[in-house]
């Protein structure tokens, strides 16, 4: 039996949807406890347990960025053209972003000590302008993006970008960046007891000790 047209049209729309939430959520915790490093880690010790909470994670989190974007461009190209063609200021730093991210996350436990702190801190203004930027484009996309397409199907976007930063979308970009500090902060309540737990039998010799006491 072969899917019509309508069946695979749903099908898409459902691994859309279900990439963008995996996306949001991984991706979410990564940015999320990446710029809670330098806000609330004030000792070496608090920051490498935090980073070893999402660094196992971070690369597929980009995978989920890649299936959003091929699924975009297979079921909506359309709205995958305009995006590129007119949030161009936004998604160029935001690339580069995540081009960095990883990079640190893999190099950081090879640097000097005296390196690491920097590292950090990099990570840290990295996420934040990451979670900025993507707040930047949610708003941009709730809001409505000027475009024109003209006679020979170039699209022309009909603003500059200081259009793209109003005070409809910081609003937008602080609203996200403060979900995604909350699922960080959620994340890291629990990752880290466990990571320590996992790492250190003598702390499960206590906690039993302590059940049965």
């Amino acid at each position: 039996m072969t899917p019509d047209y309508e069946s695979l049209r749903l099908l898409g729309w459902a691994l859309l949807v279900f990439s963008l939430i995996g996306f949001a959520i991984t991706e979410g915790i990564g940015l999320g406890a990446g710029a809670l490093l330098t806000l609330v880690s004030r000792q070496a010790a608090e920051r490498r347990l935090l980073i070893a909470s999402i660094a196992p994670t971070s690369y597929l989190q980009q995978s989920w960025m890649i299936a959003v974007i091929a699924l975009l461009f297979a079921i909506w190209p359309l709205v995958y053209a305009v995006g590129l063609a007119c949030l161009q200021p936004l998604l160029l730093p935001l690339v580069l972003l995540w081009l960095i991210r990883p990079l640190n996350l893999l190099f950081r436990n090879a640097a000097p000590i005296k390196w690491q702190e920097r590292l950090d801190k990099l990570l840290s203004y990295t996420s934040i302008l990451a979670i900025l930027a993507l707040g930047l484009i949610v708003g941009n996309v709730i809001k409505g993006i000027p475009f024109h397409i003209d006679d020979e199907m170039h699209i022309v976007f009909l603003g500059d970008i200081w259009a793209l930063l109003n005070l409809f979308t910081l609003l937008v970009a602080a609203c996200c960046g403060c979900l995604l500090l909350t699922m960080a902060e959620a994340e890291v309540r629990l990752e880290p007891q466990q990571y320590i737990r996992d790492r250190l039998p003598i702390l499960k010799i206590a906690e039993q000790t302590l059940h049965v006491v």
